[in-house]
């Protein structure tokens, strides 16, 4: 098997097909590969193992490519009440179709499919199929056990430490629906 197959490596039918007739597999650290959206996140790919498979392409030109990614990670990222770094364990398996067109892929669109599918013109290389399963699995913020309560800009805030208990709850729209029936009996 060819291994020049690797995570700068352009997801297109035909130019991987003509490079890799037999296949390919690579195994490597994602250490080194470039992962902007995962940085403006501030989250951190540690012990980033990872390997791609293309399968042996059918003699058929048209036939779409079968693609397996597998992870192994550490991940830190900001925690969602405290903001200081949390670490979590990422391991995952995802099958992809590739196919030339998006018209191929749309069709091939199934939410029962066990293999999602993309095409050439989506312009994803390897390494940003990883970055982007890696956001996906990441749908939530991660936070500390002991980080309880709202999460930092979503809901409420915490209440302030001065405010007290006893004090009445203020209401300046309460006497709205009062004035508005009013004037629709007036009408």
């Amino acid at each position: 098997m060819n291994t020049d197959f690797g995570l700068p490596t352009p997801l297109q039918c035909r130019p991987l097909r003509e490079r890799f007739p037999a296949g390919s597999q690579w195994h490597g650290s994602l250490a080194d590969w470039p992962m902007p959206r995962l940085a403006e996140l501030g989250i951190v790919c540690d012990k980033a193992e990872a390997g791609a498979v293309l399968f042996p392409p059918s003699k058929d030109p048209q036939a779409p490519l079968h693609l397996k990614l597998t992870l192994r990670a550490l991940t830190r990222s900001p925690c969602g009440r405290c903001t200081d770094d949390v670490a979590a364990e990422q391991g995952w398996e995802r099958e992809f179709v590739l196919y030339s067109s998006g018209d191929q892929a749309d069709a091939a669109l199934d939410l029962e499919a066990l293999a999602d599918p993309i095409s050439d013109e989506d312009g994803l290389s390897l390494g940003d199929l990883f970055e982007d399963e890696i956001l996906m699995a990441l749908t939530e913020p991660l936070r500390h056990e002991t980080c309880i309560g709202p999460m930092q800009g979503v809901g409420s805030e915490a209440p302030a430490a001065d405010a007290s208990p006893s004090e009445p709850t203020q209401r300046p729209f309460s006497g709205l629906a009062d004035l508005l029936q009013g004037r629709q009996s007036k009408d």
